[in-house]
């Protein structure tokens, strides 16, 4: 992988969210807790984490990259504002690099690019960059630099401060200092592009640059905002997450993006048919609106559901409407999670994402709103399985059981479908992958005590006519006085298809 829960660990630790730096190998990081990602050593589903850095709160969610499971990842795109791209310093852009990154443009989110692994062989970050812009156009603009390559990467070079930071000992932070003599021409030239491309999103600054006035670093940082927004820039930061080398720079850069108020308006759908559209803004003095991005089960606090609050405030009993159900919904405790850690807050507000428990009816893709004033955010619709199983119990009479667990396990993952097969009697459970259908089964095994055996599905053959025929009958009895006689001929032919 391109160590995206390393980098999220990297980013908590640097924050201060936590006092040691966990590791993927030994099971100790914050968001992969779940027991299957512990074993696979990969993420399998969509956490949530949070930070605060410069006066911002920022709200983490590091979905898999695999791609048995990058459903994940394309659910959750719709209720961010900046998706942070990682991509592998040696590997480079990968199919699902692609698939993210053309829905976060169609979505109109912001993207960052953290290239990650820095420090390994084989690790090139020119060429990764020379890759981006290939892919993705020129909007990709490095913001900083290495310093060193592969195991002798030791840090960074602000392009914005003009400033080098090293990081000995997987320090929490970076020592500023000046940038080496050998690097000050690669810095000021890769400044200068950078420049270029930023300052195009003013008009004003475009002017002033044109002119061959210097900008000040507040006005490279206002004009990043602007253009981080429009998405008419990508910035790229160079990192080593396992040794926490760049974090902090590419935090700066996290919080220099838009926020919820910088999104803009949303579109939604209005009123108890949602067939009008509609603009919703992150107004905490809005109607209140919530969606619902994800549901996991706890095995204290039953059914969580994830969700980002659209717009208006949330507090404790807050009587909502489920605009899909038609019923009314009162929230109980709001929760914001690190991990697996809860912490129980009083209110939530336009731009928060937290967890609701205990819910009735709310399921992932739902809209919860002020019952005066009904909206829905548009529901993502997952990609159709690419592979099938007949499953059947492996104790005699535990049907019933797997039927439910299955159940309730889908309603966490949308992208795994469960079905009856009428025909052939089967049980059939469909995924994006093997590897996507073994996860789910192990969890069934693990929270349900129930196991399956897994069978290729049965074909429903079926026979049809495919031309003209035609077939003639003759019957004849003589046994003394009046004979029988028949003769009978039969047409056939094919009905046009369909």
């Amino acid at each position: 992988g391109a160590g995206k829960t390393s980098l999220v660990e990297a980013i908590l630790y640097s924050a201060g969210a936590k006092n040691r730096l966990g590791s993927v190998m030994e099971g100790t990081t914050t968001l992969d807790h779940d027991e299957d990602e512990i074993k696979r050593q990969m993420s399998i589903s969509a956490g949530l984490a949070h930070i605060d850095w410069a006066s911002h709160k920022v709200n983490l969610i590091d979905t898999p990259g695999e791609a048995s499971f990058i459903s994940e990842a394309l659910g959750a795109l719709p209720v961010v504002e900046v998706a942070l791209v990682v991509v592998n310093a040696v590997t480079k852009v990968e199919v699902q690099t692609e698939r993210v990154w053309r829905r976060s443009k169609d979505l109109g989110v912001s993207r960052v690019v953290a290239v990650n692994m820095m420090d390994r062989e084989r690790a090139d970050f020119a060429e990764v960059l020379d890759t981006l812009r290939k892919r993705f156009g020129d909007e990709v603009v490095a913001i900083a630099l290495p310093m060193g390559e592969e195991a002798g990467f030791k840090g960074v070079v602000d392009l914005i401060a003009m400033k080098a930071y090293s990081y000995p000992g997987t320090p929490v932070k970076g020592t500023e200092g000046a940038i080496p003599g050998d690097m000050q021409e690669s810095a000021a030239k890769a400044r200068e592009a950078l420049i270029d491309r930023v300052a195009e999103s003013d008009d004003a600054l475009l002017e002033k640059y044109l002119d061959g006035q210097e900008l000040s670093r507040e006005e490279i940082t206002s004009a990043l905002r602007t253009a981080l927004a429009s998405g008419s820039v990508t910035p790229v930061v160079p990192v080593a997450a396992t040794k926490n080398i760049g974090t902090d720079r590419l935090l700066e850069v996290l919080v220099a993006g838009p926020s919820p108020l910088d999104r803009g308006e949303r579109q939604v759908l209005k009123g108890a048919s949602g067939t009008e559209e509609a603009k919703l803004k992150a107004d905490a003095g809005a109607p209140t609106a919530v969606f619902v991005f994800k549901t996991i089960y706890d095995q204290f606090s039953g059914r969580v559901n994830l969700v980002r609050i659209l717009s208006g405030k949330m507090a404790t009993d807050t009587q909502l409407l489920n605009a899909r159900a038609n019923e009314k919904e009162r929230t109980g405790n709001i929760l914001l999670m690190q991990g697996k850690e809860t912490k129980a807050i009083e209110e939530a507000t336009a731009g928060d994402i937290v967890a609701l428990a205990k819910l009735k009816e709310a399921s992932t893709g739902d809209t919860l709103c002020d019952p005066a004033h009904i909206v829905r955010f548009p529901k993502y619709e997952f990609s159709p399985p690419a592979i099938s199983f007949a499953i059947t119990p492996k104790t005699r009479g535990d049907e019933e059981k797997v039927s439910n667990g299955l159940k309730r396990l889908g309603e966490e993952d949308p992208a795994m479908e469960l079905r009856f097969d009428p025909q052939t009697k089967e049980m059939l459970i469909s995924g994006t992958s093997q590897v996507h259908v073994e996860v789910i089964l192990d969890k069934l095994k693990r929270r349900f005590g129930v196991e399956v055996e897994l069978h290729p599905p049965q074909v429903p053959y079926r026979e049809t006519i495919r031309k003209k025929a035609t077939a003639q009958g003759r019957h004849k009895k003589q046994t003394g006085g009046r004979g029988q006689f028949g003769d009978c001929w039969i047409e056939v032919e094919p009905r046009p298809r369909g």
